[in-house]
């Protein structure tokens, strides 16, 4: 009896909710640039963290450049989750 209650419960939970949660494939050149620009914004993040750490000058310092790279490093990785929900590119 279990397992006849069980099987249909798991299909209809497989399913989508609704149409508008399954979207088209997506066109490969626009993803393409949308992971390049991902990998600039990371490079320019990296690029500042590393000018920050230059000019440090004590252990301090280099902890608060630190601090930077991880907030801003996060807050790219949220700006593209948020794309990705939305079915949009991700901000620059």
């Amino acid at each position: 009896m279990k397992r006849t209650t069980f099987l249909p419960v798991l299909l209809v939970l497989s399913l989508p909710a609704s149409a508008e949660e399954t979207r088209p494939p997506a066109d490969p050149q626009q993803t393409k640039a949308q992971v390049v620009e991902h990998i600039d914004a990371r490079i320019r993040i990296l690029q500042e963290v590393r000018a920050c750490v230059e000019k440090a000058t004590d252990i301090a310092a280099i902890t608060l450049c630190h601090e930077e790279e991880r907030k801003k490093s996060r807050a790219l990785r949220q700006q593209g989750r948020e794309a990705l929900r939305e079915g949009k590119p991700a901000p620059r």
